[in-house]
């Protein structure tokens, strides 16, 4: 077995690195919903490590970012990822690298990934990008 593969439910499997990223318009409206989906490739296991959210409402201040909540949800039996709206800097983590999960989760193959985006207070109009890193899985 080489170094990069993973085995789950007694499959093995080699990894290639891949992005699902997903990109919503928010309109300068407090209280705004947007939603939008991530379709997992059919047929290809996807196997997560880090979420990350840039928004182009962030501005060149490092230390701050756009404040807006997410709900993000899977269609496998109404699965949450999160518990109702949570704040951005919770579910993704920072500007910078984002957040790195304490262990790799699988996700199913043509699995649809629902996310909604809701501004909070007197926010600035922008495009938020919602990016999954991780593996794809490819039997072996």
């Amino acid at each position: 077995m080489n170094s990069g593969d993973v085995v789950i439910n007694g499959q093995r499997f080699a990894r290639k690195l891949k992005f699902y990223n997903l990109t919503l318009t928010r309109p300068e409206s407090a209280g705004v919903s947007v939603t939008g989906q991530i379709q997992i490739d059919a047929g290809i296991p996807f196997l997560l490590d880090v979420i990350h959210a840039a928004d182009t409402g962030d501005g060149l201040d490092l230390n701050s970012q756009e404040d807006w909540f997410i709900e993000v949800g899977d269609n496998e039996s109404g699965y949450r990822w999160c518990d109702g709206k949570t704040p951005r800097s919770a579910f993704c983590g920072g500007r910078h690298h984002g957040r790195t999960l304490r262990g790799e989760n699988f996700v199913r193959a043509n699995t649809t990934i629902t996310v909604t985006i809701t501004d909070n207070a007197a926010p600035e109009a922008g495009n938020a990008t919602l990016t999954l890193q991780g593996w794809n899985l490819f039997p072996v």
